[in-house]
């Protein structure tokens, strides 16, 4: 006698279709999950919840894609569009369950290897950390660790720019390790103390990642001379972000 799980495997294979959706979104999320064991019962629902409030949140044309670690690491959900693919990732996030020890560098290895090799790219990516931070396999509270792996993806991080959040759970999380993974690409910790106030952490973060559409932007400021203002032109501007010595014209950085 043989069972077949046919709905597992077709589960499996809608999570892990790469960019299956082929537009392009407005923003792609990408969630590091700890799974591990210390992260087991009110720390790991509180985790799930989030990823729910999270969802609320983003709009339907946004992506999010879900990696999980503990000693290992897996790319559970590739990135999927919230409004076309909302059950799967629902279904996805209940499914996490805990297991293993903790190594957070396997999980964030994971994360960046999926946004090099995305399809297609967005305006904005943001990648959250959610954890208690307390890896026993590689940082191990060794900040030197986490400069050195990060000085490793620096090249191949350089066309993919994003901003990293960490959340921390749980009364024995490891505040200053999330922080500082957090700074490394120029992210905030939030600690998750209150579940019913955890959207307002997600809101302050989203709202930092849309804010930030570009970099190095260059505006060109015409002055139009009218009846009304005939003499109009450039007394004098102020700061290093001005420059031009046109009457009429100023560039600003």
């Amino acid at each position: 006698m043989s069972i077949n799980e046919n709905k597992l495997e077709e589960l499996e294979q809608k999570t892990l279709d790469k960019d299956n959706e082929g537009e392009q979104a407005s923003m792609d999320v990408f969630c590091i999950i700890d799974r591990s064991g210390s992260m087991c019962g009110s720390k790991l629902d509180n985790v799930k919840q989030s990823l729910h409030y999270l969802l609320d949140l983003l709009k339907p044309e946004d992506r999010i894609s879900i990696i999980l670690f503990d000693d290992r690491s897996e790319l559970i959900l590739s990135p999927k569009m919230i409004g076309k693919s909302r059950k799967i990732i629902e279904q996805t996030i209940d499914s996490i369950q805990d297991s293993g020890t903790t190594n957070i560098k396997a999980g964030l290895e994971t994360c960046f290897d999926t946004i090099v090799k995305r399809k297609t790219r967005n305006q904005v990516t943001g990648v959250l950390l959610l954890s208690d931070g307390q890896d026993n396999q590689y940082f191990q509270h060794d900040k030197r660790k986490v400069d050195d792996f990060f000085e490793k993806w620096y090249e191949k991080l350089t066309n993919d720019p994003f901003v990293l959040h960490s959340f921390g759970y749980g009364d024995d999380h490891d505040e200053e390790i999330l922080n500082y993974i957090a700074q490394k690409r120029g992210g905030n910790f939030y600690y998750v103390q209150d579940i019913e106030l955890v959207s307002d952490n997600f809101i302050d973060c989203l709202g930092g990642l849309s804010s930030v559409i570009g970099k190095n932007a260059y505006v060109d400021i015409n002055l139009l001379q009218s009846s009304i203002f005939p003499e109009i032109r450039f007394a004098k501007t102020y700061g290093s972000l001005f420059s031009g010595q046109d009457a009429l014209i100023r560039k600003l950085k």
